[in-house]
């Protein structure tokens, strides 16, 4: 929500950005993880893996831009959110999101099973 409501400030630390992430301009870079963010979280509903990985990605890139040079602590904007981020999805990429999702329900009815 800091992103949908505030300001771009992804100009800033544009450089900071890994390869090829660096190289989107940055307007398009804070669009994308704006919408990405808030859209995406909720998709996990609907392709849990493919959203999964593509957060996981999201969360590498603000880890190695946003977060890694200020320690561990949340307070000091340190890299334990995101790892706790990436720890969560982790199961969520390797195993899906188990029998109960809509997307096991989607495969099934795609008859591909």
């Amino acid at each position: 929500m800091e992103k949908y409501q505030g300001t771009n400030w992804f100009a800033e630390i544009q450089s900071d950005f890994p390869f090829p992430f660096n190289l989107v301009p940055p307007d398009i870079s804070w669009q994308l993880a704006t919408w990405f963010e808030l859209i995406g979280a909720a998709a996990l509903v609907l392709a849990t893996r493919f959203f999964s990985v593509s957060l996981a990605v999201l969360t590498l890139v603000a880890w190695a831009a946003v977060h890694a040079g200020h320690g561990y602590n949340v307070c000091d904007n340190g890299y334990k959110l995101p790892l706790m981020y990436l720890l969560m999805l982790l199961p969520l990429i390797f195993s899906g999101a188990g029998r109960a999702s809509v997307d096991q329900l989607l495969w099934y009815r795609s008859g591909r099973h």
